[in-house]
């Protein structure tokens, strides 16, 4: 026997309390540490000073503009 589906899907709704930038410091730990690991391993794997800090600069850029976009970063005013 066919079931009858409802014509418009419901949603669930977001809480209040959990927004884009609740999440954003999360995010940037993790990218943190991945580049931090990736750092690690690309400078005693190959003793390469200049590829471990384009990593770890490349990974703060990224958070930088990850901040500024959801305005969640502090302003320099």
């Amino acid at each position: 026997m066919p079931t009858s589906l409802p014509s418009k899907p419901v949603s669930k709704k977001r809480p209040n309390g959990a927004t884009v930038d609740n999440w954003v410091g999360v995010w940037a730990l993790s990218v943190g540490i991945a580049a931090a690991l990736c750092a690690f391993f690309v400078y005693f794997a190959d003793c390469d000073q200049v590829a471990s800090t384009f990593i770890l600069c490349a990974a703060a850029f990224l958070i930088h503009l990850a901040t500024v976009v959801t305005g969640s970063g502090e302003t320099c005013e």
